[in-house]
């Protein structure tokens, strides 16, 4: 979601950073692209905090573009593609302007990585514990969201209901 150039999500979808529950934090890129959508206070705060948002609420911070019925996501996007087909050009180019402003570099990501791989060398027996109850919660959520979405081409539809 945080690299993604729209994000369309449904209504009653949930959204968070829940590595912080136990004792990590996202390593892969997750404060870096944070930072540069919402400025560091606000990305310092989600990513402490843990707490899972609503659609509409992360909608408000920029996070999400679109925000739908449920059921309804690829009809919005097909009516986002009719609606914005004259400017695609104008939006492809500001989307280059965006990454020129505020490169996100190599060395950033892999220095962040490894203080990650640092952390998580470090978890304790309750740490994992809780980090495999939460991946077994969203393997669940997973198996009913959204099956015939995965192969959908064109974009990514990511949402855990």
């Amino acid at each position: 979601m945080l690299t993604d150039d729209l994000v369309i999500a449904e209504e009653g979808t949930k959204f968070g950073l829940p590595e912080i529950l136990f004792n990590l934090f996202p390593g892969m890129g997750g404060y870096s692209f944070l930072k540069r959508k919402l400025g560091p206070v606000l990305a310092r705060q989600i990513l402490e905090d843990g707490l899972s948002r609503s659609a509409q609420e992360v909608k408000a911070l920029g996070l999400v573009d679109l925000v739908c019925p449920e059921g309804q996501a690829m009809a919005t996007f097909a009516r986002f593609i009719a609606d914005n087909q004259r400017r695609f050009d104008t939006l492809v180019t500001l989307k280059r302007v965006r990454e020129r402003a505020e490169p996100c570099d190599k060395r950033e990501l892999l220095d962040i990585v490894d203080l990650w791989v640092d952390l998580a060398l470090k978890l304790d027996e309750p740490a994992l514990r809780r980090m495999d109850c939460l991946a077994r919660v969203q393997e669940k959520k997973r198996a009913t969201v959204g099956a015939d979405v995965a192969g959908t081409p064109a974009f990514r539809l990511a949402a855990v209901g």
